[in-house]
């Protein structure tokens, strides 16, 4: 997430990561939408930002 993330995606595909394994956002109001389509029941997401970015938004977005 943010300015960096598309840089960071490449360089992950770059070492061998699937491209359906990485998701770049240009900031933390996609994640949310992206992570409710997809998380399960027993599902566990790591969130880890910078306080730069607040991404704590996106854990209280999810009801966590």
């Amino acid at each position: 997430v943010g300015e960096f993330a598309e840089d960071m995606s490449a360089g992950a595909q770059a070492e061998g990561m699937s491209p359906e394994r990485t998701h770049a956002f240009p900031d933390r109001e996609p994640v949310t939408a992206f992570l409710e389509d997809r998380m399960e029941d027993g599902d566990l997401v790591l969130i880890k930002g910078s306080r730069g970015i607040a991404l704590e938004g996106v854990v209280e977005a999810l009801g966590f």
